[in-house]
C-alpha cells in the first residue's frame, strides 16, 4: 500500500509540473488563435473606410494593417457591408469588430473600444438652389430628412426629438446623395468628409450642396470589440494602435501621420 502512495503521490506532482509548463503554451496557442480569427466588418465610410477594386482602403482600414504588423499578425481580413448589418454583428458574433464606429454614451455598453482613431463631424447638407436655412436644431423638424440606417446620423435625429414621418432611413449613403441630389429630401445629415468623398465618386458636383446646419463633434471613431473578446486582446490592439500616432520615422511623421497624408486630410485625433 505503501508503494501505491507514493506511485500516487509521483503521478500527481508530475501531471502538476506538466501543467505548469503545457497550460501557458496551450493559453498562448489559444491567444494566437484568437488573434487570427477576429472578423473584421467595416462599410463604405471614405475617406476612413472605403472599398476600391475589390480592396478595402482608408485611414481606419490602412491603420488596421499597421496594428497588424506591429503584432507579427496576418493581414485583416475586412468584409464591407451595409452599416447595419455590419453594426448588428459586431454585437452578435463573439469574434467580430466593426469600424469605423462612433463612440457614444448610447453605444458605450455594446462594445469594447479600440482608438481613437479621428474625430467625427456631423452636418445636414442641402442644396444650394434651396436657399434652406436652419437656424437651430428646433427649425429641423420641419424637412424631410435622410439619413443611414442605424449610423450616428440617425442617432442625432433621434436626439432632436425628429419624428419617423420626417426621416428618409436608407442602407447605404450614395442613396441618400441621390436623393438630395434628386430633390426627394430636403436635408442629408452625415459626416461631412464622406459625404463629399462619396458625392465626387457619384459623379455630383459638390459645390452644388452646402452644410446648413453643423452638429459638430458626436464623438470619436473607434474599432468595436464585440464584448466577449478577451480584453489582453483589447489592450494589444490599443498599444499597438498607439504605437502608430507616437513612433516617428525617418521622415519626421509618425505612421499615423502618414496614413492621414495618403488621403488628403489634416484631421486627428484631438
Amino acid at each position: 500500500m505503501r508503494y501505491m502512495v507514493v506511485d500516487m503521490e509521483e503521478t500527481m506532482s508530475l501531471r502538476f509540473l506538466i501543467s505548469l509548463v503545457a497550460y501557458p503554451v496551450l493559453w498562448l496557442v489559444l491567444a494566437g488563435c484568437a488573434h487570427a480569427d477576429l472578423r473584421f466588418f467595416s462599410e463604405n465610410y471614405p475617406p476612413y473606410n472605403f472599398e476600391e477594386h475589390h480592396k478595402v482602403k482608408g485611414i481606419a482600414a490602412d491603420l488596421l494593417r499597421e496594428m497588424h504588423l506591429i503584432l507579427a499578425l496576418p493581414e485583416p481580413e475586412i468584409q464591407v457591408e451595409p452599416w447595419a448589418r455590419s453594426f448588428y454583428n459586431a454585437q452578435y458574433i463573439n469574434n467580430a469588430v466593426v469600424f469605423s464606429t462612433t463612440r457614444t454614451l448610447e453605444r458605450e455598453h455594446l462594445f469594447k473600444w479600440v482608438g481613437p482613431i479621428i474625430d467625427n463631424q456631423i452636418v445636414f447638407l442641402a442644396r444650394k438652389d434651396r436657399r434652406i436655412e436652419v437656424p437651430d436644431k428646433y427649425s429641423l423638424r420641419h424637412f424631410m430628412i435622410a439619413a443611414v440606417r442605424l449610423d450616428i446620423g440617425e442617432e442625432v435625429l433621434n436626439r432632436f426629438g425628429v419624428l419617423d414621418e420626417q426621416k428618409a432611413i436608407v442602407s447605404f449613403p450614395e442613396q441618400a446623395a441621390r436623393m438630395l441630389a434628386l430633390n426627394r429630401v430636403d436635408l442629408w445629415v452625415y459626416s461631412l468628409p464622406p459625404a463629399r468623398y462619396i458625392q465626387t465618386i457619384y459623379g455630383l458636383d459638390t459645390e452644388a450642396f452646402e452644410v446648413v446646419f453643423n452638429y459638430g463633434s458626436v464623438g470619436k471613431l473607434y474599432y468595436a470589440f464585440n464584448p466577449a473578446i478577451p480584453d489582453e486582446l483589447i489592450q494589444r490592439y490599443q498599444t499597438a494602435l498607439q504605437q502608430t500616432m507616437t513612433e516617428i520615422g525617418a521622415d519626421g511623421l509618425t505612421t499615423y501621420q502618414r496614413i492621414l497624408k495618403r488621403y488628403g486630410s489634416e484631421l486627428t485625433t484631438d
